[in-house]
């Protein structure tokens, strides 16, 4: 498998995997914008509004007949955070030229979408069409309403909204019912004009593509755009200390509690030892054999499910439990046991030795999925730092015990939130 990366236009990179034990190519093109309260809801409804309608294409009903003369190929769009940034993508996923069994260029047919996509979107008046709007903030609300009925994904979020309340990784991606409503068709338009002239773009093709075309293709669709001052992607991940852990009861008509605990770690992904983490994280509540889950759910059975989690790129950490809400202290207690046992390094050498064989496995499988390929190489970029899986693994064997254990002891508490019935913990 082969990489690079080149610049392609202002502040537009293209990464070329060469990957040919895929049946199907991939390209994602990654907006890169600062996360912003006022901006979110927007950046994230641009190119749903899009993929309803180009110049070309003028309806869903023209793209998705056009998807599939292209042999079933998919467009779609997505949102999401990375640290302090907020990133907004087109996606795409075809059938190989060499698998068409006509003359059908698949691939040349789906960079023509993409170029539609993003420079040739349908409007009314100069801006979005207000139908095609008011459709996807539609969805879009819903999506978020409908986060309460997911218990255990509604818990983190809060309990990370409130945990980063004074930072932008506090803001939703995607943005609050209020902020969705409120965006019009022309706010929206300019939005849309904004990512193109000022957003970092990263471009990420994976599969068995000729360079040269995506190179000239790709310098093609961004020569015609007017790129002002492009925005420098950045995270903070200081986690400054509060005097006091800080609590949260958010009584809801629920019949099962869910704990969450937002940990600082003192390490980021982009540390030179992250690794060290990784391992710490795996131990304590990371896999099926950590210590929360044989501990606080299998030997205690104080919840439903508990396990860890970090956030590389804030130098964090949750934890999560699903519990009955008279166990919540006591499931809160056991989780700290087993953080100061690891602190005071009471950690074996088959707990070790487990997470890293499991750390290692992911690494070595992370190559079987095309779009973990691009979630890779995108972090790369981030990161500053690019490793070969041969050199990862390293890394993750060469952590000792010691250095868990001093990880484990720079780990603080910061955010204390609990998902309770009405009348619980009052």
């Amino acid at each position: 498998m082969y990489s690079e990366r080149k610049q392609i236009a202002k502040g537009v990179y293209l990464t070329n995997i060469s990957a040919d034990k895929f049946k199907s190519n991939y390209i994602q093109i990654r907006f890169v914008m600062p996360l912003a309260k006022d901006t979110a809801a927007k950046n994230a409804l641009v190119f749903p509004v899009i993929l309803r309608g180009t110049e070309k294409y003028p309806t869903i009903a023209d793209i998705r007949r056009r998807k599939q003369e292209l042999y079933d190929s998919g467009v779609w769009s997505g949102h999401w955070k990375h640290g302090d940034n907020h990133i907004v993508s087109i996606e795409a996923s075809s059938l190989r030229n060499s698998y068409a069994i006509d003359d059908t260029d698949i691939t040349d047919g789906v960079l023509d979408l993409i170029g539609q996509v993003i420079l040739h979107p349908v409007t009314d008046g100069g801006v979005f069409k207000a139908e095609s709007v008011e459709g996807e903030k539609k969805i879009a609300a819903d999506a978020v309403r409908a986060t309460i009925n997911q218990k255990g994904r509604y818990a983190r979020l809060k309990a990370i909204e409130k945990m980063f309340s004074d930072d932008a990784y506090g803001i939703s991606d995607g943005g609050t019912v209020e902020e969705i409503e409120a965006v019009c068709p022309k706010c929206l338009f300019e939005t849309y004009k904004n990512i193109l002239g000022t957003a970092r773009i990263e471009i990420f093709s994976i599969g068995d593509f000729d360079g040269n075309k995506l190179e000239k293709k790709f310098s093609e669709i961004f020569s015609s755009v007017d790129r002002g001052e492009i925005y420098e992607p950045k995270s903070d991940t200081k986690g400054t200390e509060r005097a006091e852990i800080q609590k949260i009861y958010d009584r809801q008509n629920v019949t099962q509690g869910v704990l969450v605990l937002g940990f600082f770690t003192g390490s980021a992904a982009s540390d030179d030892d992250y690794a060290v983490t990784k391992v710490f994280n795996t131990v304590f509540g990371g896999s099926a054999a950590s210590k929360l889950f044989m501990n606080v759910r299998e030997k205690l059975s104080l919840c439903y499910y508990c396990s860890s989690s970090l956030i590389p790129e804030k130098g964090a950490m949750t934890v999560a439990s699903g519990i009955q809400f008279e166990n919540e202290q006591k499931a809160f207690d056991e989780i700290m046991v087993q953080l100061d046992k690891m602190k005071s390094g009471e950690i074996t050498d088959d707990e070790i030795e487990m997470a890293k064989k499991s750390l290692c496995d992911d690494i070595m499988s992370s190559d079987d999925s095309i779009r973990a390929l691009a979630a890779i190489a995108f972090g790369e970029v981030m990161y500053g730092r690019k490793l070969t899986d041969e050199e990862k693994i390293a890394k993750i064997n060469a952590v000792t015990k010691e250095q868990i254990t001093e990880r484990a002891k720079a780990v603080r508490l910061d955010t204390y939130y609990f998902l309770c019935g009405q009348e619980e913990s009052k």
